[in-house]
């Protein structure tokens, strides 16, 4: 089976205002969507995608599959890691922003600001008053200094649950079968975590397992609705679905219903569509390097006066703009010809 380039840049237009959605909710600004909506419509989308993908283009090629992805992730980021440590380090003149104390947190700290795995962890466990670290959930009575504090681009936890997805997508998402277990196990998680005392923001929202179910149910929408569509002839895949989808519905408390309905309907059409737009395709491109820069440009402003509210959100918005532009063309339009061997490459073995 083959399949357009164009499509892995599907929804562009729509990941471009998830970002500004979540820059909005960063600067006290509301508009349609906050920020947390925005990213789990984002898991969902890229639950979608990368379930076409493994089915179309890397069929046969976890490695290659991988090795596009951590391009697509790491180096626009690494990149911005830097920017933020030159202006806040050395323009400014101010102290590391690696400075937790005790040689493994600082250990941590370093890896983890560097490879972004486990910053998840960062809004579970905190630095007590008396340098010890605990189970202490961000925003518990009592909180020390939560681990989450030492990132270098906040909330780049997120982008720790997209790298968490694509090494297990492989495994899960090539058979319609397992990508249903994926999703159940998703569900799962999400149904017990409200039955629990674990229904605090971290346990359903900043916590790995509490995205699977996202992920999974923009997984199994591609399957139903854009692979193999007119194979599924037996109507208890379609209701076990929608049981899936009526759980997260009476337990998840992080999207509203309505939200999360509507966006479940809309991404196929909006797949459709949008992977037929040149300029869409053009404009997703800047969406992740204005997410991760978006943070450093929102703390820079603050440090210099601006309050809380439009006025920041519409400078943050712009600056962010500005840069992202900088390095979509600086690093990412190079890095994209790398990256599209690597898709023809996988492509020609499949």
């Amino acid at each position: 089976m083959r399949y357009a380039l164009s499509n892995l840049c599907s929804m562009g237009i729509v990941r471009l205002l998830l970002a500004i959605f979540v820059i909005a909710s960063h600067t006290s600004y509301g508009l349609f969507f906050d920020g947390r909506t925005s990213v789990i419509i984002f898991y969902m989308i890229s639950g979608y995608l990368m379930t076409y993908v493994l089915n179309t283009s890397y069929i046969k090629s976890n490695w290659n599959f991988y090795k596009n992805r951590l391009l697509k992730i790491y180096i626009p980021y690494w990149a911005v890691c830097l920017l933020t440590i030159f202006y806040y380090n050395i323009w400014l003149g101010g102290t590391s922003v690696l400075s937790p104390s005790g040689l493994g947190l600082k250990i941590w700290s370093v890896l983890s600001n560097i490879f972004i795995l486990t910053q998840d962890l960062g809004w579970i466990f905190a630095v007590t008053p008396d340098g010890e670290i605990n189970y202490l959930p961000y925003g518990s009575a009592g909180i020390g200094h939560g681990l989450c504090n030492y990132a270098i681009v906040m909330p780049i936890f997120t982008v720790a649950m997209e790298l968490y997805f694509y090494f297990l997508a492989p495994f899960f998402l090539r058979c319609r079968y397992k990508t249903f277990i994926f999703l159940f196990i998703g569900v799962a998680y999400t149904v017990i975590a409200h039955r629990t005392h674990h229904r605090d923001l971290v346990h359903i929202y900043h916590f790995f397992p509490a995205t699977l179910v996202y992920f999974g149910l923009g997984a199994t929408l591609c399957w139903l609705y854009k692979l193999e569509k007119d194979s599924f002839k037996n109507p208890m895949l379609y209701l076990l679905f929608l049981t899936c989808v009526i759980a997260v519905c009476l337990s998840s408390k992080v999207i509203t219903n309505e939200h999360f309905l509507f966006t479940l309907l809309s991404i196929p059409v909006l797949f459709e569509i949008s992977s037929l737009s040149k300029l869409d395709q053009f404009l997703g491109k800047f969406s992740y390097p204005i997410y991760l820069i978006h943070m450093p440009v929102v703390w820079a402003l603050k440090a210099r006066g601006l309050d809380w509210g439009k006025g920041l959100f519409y400078k943050t918005l712009w600056i962010s703009l500005l840069i992202a532009i900088i390095i979509h063309f600086l690093i990412e339009t190079p890095l994209e010809k790398w990256r599209r061997n690597i898709r023809k490459n996988a492509l020609s073995n499949t």
